[in-house]
């Protein structure tokens, strides 16, 4: 999250940061989005939602929205940028890389 940590002081896609390892001498290089959203446990019997059914309820309908705006971006994606490449590109906010150093 480039402005809301003062640390940081620049920021990348997939492909410039995929272009910056490759030319640094990496090889096997994956790009992954990263998620601090996660889904909330849908079971019935869930602890959350004996003990807390409100709170519970909303992290359900935080979920549906978060999908339904990510469904949105991944159409945009797609339209801009034709089937193949809109359908990888990752929409979080942050990005992870696993790369091999080469010898």
């Amino acid at each position: 999250w480039r402005y809301n940590d003062w640390t940081h002081h620049i920021s990348f896609t997939e492909h410039s940061l995929d272009f910056l390892l490759f030319n640094a001498g990496f090889k096997d290089i994956h790009v992954y989005p990263t998620e601090f959203f996660v889904a909330p446990a849908f079971n019935l019997i869930h602890r959350h939602l004996i003990a807390k059914p409100k709170s519970y309820f909303k992290s359900i309908v935080h979920w549906k929205l978060f999908q339904l705006v990510r469904t949105f971006r991944r159409i945009e994606m797609i339209a801009e940028l034709g089937w193949e490449q809109g359908k990888e590109v990752p929409l979080s906010l942050n990005i992870l890389a696993t790369a091999v150093k080469s010898q």
